[in-house]
């Protein structure tokens, strides 16, 4: 595959195939309704298995100690927020913040964390280490959080390995899709309207025009076909594989990217939602479960006659989607994500958002799907005043201090980036807050990407005002 990774800018008409994930991509979940649903599910499995009834609570109370990007320092019980360098900028213990000293006295003066190296090259997580980097993640945070707090009160010793593996086993049980059977997908299928968000008019266009203008535009999701289905007739219609020239599902990512041995993932047919033949051949209109990133790019040279096509995907996940997808299908691709549009976005140049400025007023248009950003609602379940921005935050001044020409006060502190701004950087050509900002734009505009001389230009439609050089 050819790949343009450290190209300055990006635009669509170069692609030969753009792919799609479903889940906080082309589906958009209604977070506030989504977050309770799973945390509930997950906190009565913990229950049924004899921990304490009290984690029934409503998830509501400790919205705010919810944020994406968070490191679970296994060993100790605490949750981290780390800089662009591995300084640790803010912690908890349980739920409760730590102040600078506990911090000092357990991780050292300097506040680096041990394990920063390995988890910023890798995105690998391990027994010592995980993180929250989705929105499926964030009700554990929650969960462990609660748990970690019983203990401290009761003054008893935690086995966090066992408590980590319990709240890990009913996550993946309410996810796990069983037709018929109380889940946290079920909910969503049966009442979708509350839990998922509708796709635009205006974006179901710009799909059509993709599948019209590119050779290939395909699926390519780790969710389960029976609930793709239902979840994407709801928020596209019942034509939705229309859109589509290929479904690929239960992909299993980011193993359909990483696996070593592609005769150990190969790819299966599907019927009535349910696996079926191992397939060699992949045709045009089908739907295939499984399957690896070898074996599709072969199968998009062939469909687009190329011998080095350039592919695009567009997903959620730097786990699952950004890091693998161009570690080794040699793509290029975009991530979406939220938080940009929960805090404030300002303009980094020329940028999306001038131009969207000046498009309106030429045209006089209103696209108030783009403009009306998320509710009050969902800001509160996206933004934290414990944890600050997802993006950056200060530098504690006693690490500051360290450099004795910088003159740093709590009024005049310094600002930093972090962890999972840099992985953003590192992973991604560019960032959106969701694919209706990409859709306003026609397909030979050009992106600027984190690649260019000034890499903040990578956020689109604009940097977020915490992000800093």
């Amino acid at each position: 595959m050819s790949t343009s990774k450290n190209s300055s800018t990006l635009s669509l008409e170069n692609f030969d195939c753009i792919g799609f994930d479903i889940d906080h991509t082309l589906c958009k979940y209604k977070l506030d309704n989504f977050f309770p649903l799973s945390y509930n599910y997950s906190a009565r499995v913990l229950v049924e298995k004899g921990y304490d009834e009290s984690l029934l609570q409503p998830f509501e109370i400790n919205k705010d100690f919810c944020i994406k990007g968070m490191v679970f320092d296994s060993a100790n019980g605490d949750f981290l927020k780390l800089s662009d360098s591995g300084v640790i900028l803010r912690a908890s213990h349980g739920s409760r913040m730590m102040s600078d000293a506990e911090i000092q006295d357990k991780y050292g003066r300097d506040r680096q964390w041990q394990y920063f190296s390995q988890l910023e090259s890798t995105l690998e997580q391990s027994d010592k280490f995980s993180y929250t980097e989705n929105y499926y993640d964030l009700p554990c945070m929650v969960l462990l959080a609660r748990l970690i707090d019983l203990q401290e009160n009761k003054n008893g010793s935690l086995i966090l390995p066992k408590v980590y593996q319990d709240v890990i086993e009913g996550y993946v049980k309410g996810f796990l899709y069983k037709e018929k059977q109380a889940t946290i997908l079920s909910a969503c299928e049966e009442e979708p309207s509350k839990y998922l968000e509708q796709c635009s008019e205006h974006l179901k266009a710009w799909l059509r025009s993709l599948r019209d203008k590119c050779q290939m535009v395909f699926l390519l999701s780790s969710a389960h076909p029976v609930f793709a289905n239902s979840a994407m007739s709801y928020i596209l219609g019942e034509d939705w594989r229309s859109y589509f020239h290929i479904l690929l599902l239960q992909a299993r990512k980011p193993g359909f990217f990483s696996v070593q041995d592609p005769s150990k993932r190969p790819f299966y047919t599907v019927v009535d939602g349910q696996q079926r033949e191992e397939v060699t051949e992949l045709q045009e209109g089908q739907s295939y479960l499984e399957g690896n990133v070898f074996l599709f790019n072969e199968y998009i040279k062939k469909f687009t006659g190329k011998a080095d096509p350039k592919v695009l995907y567009i997903g959620d996940s730097i786990r699952s989607d950004a890091h693998p997808s161009s570690k080794y299908g040699n793509w290029q691709n975009v991530l979406v994500l939220e938080e940009m549009e929960v805090e404030e976005l300002i303009p980094s140049g020329p940028c999306t958002l001038d131009y969207k400025e000046e498009k309106q007023e030429e045209e006089s248009i209103e696209t108030p799907n783009i403009r009306s950003g998320p509710s009050e609602v969902e800001r509160e379940f996206l933004l934290s005043n414990r944890w600050g921005s997802f993006f950056g935050d200060n530098l504690p001044v006693d690490r500051c201090k360290s450099s004795a020409d910088l003159n740093v006060t709590e009024t005049n502190p310094i600002r930093t980036n972090t962890l999972w701004t840099r992985l953003i950087r590192k992973h991604s050509s560019i960032a959106i807050p969701k694919l209706d900002y990409m859709a306003d734009f026609p397909m030979n505009f050009k992106f600027e990407t984190f690649s260019s001389s000034d890499w903040r230009k990578g956020f689109h439609p604009g940097m977020p005002k915490n992000v800093t050089c």
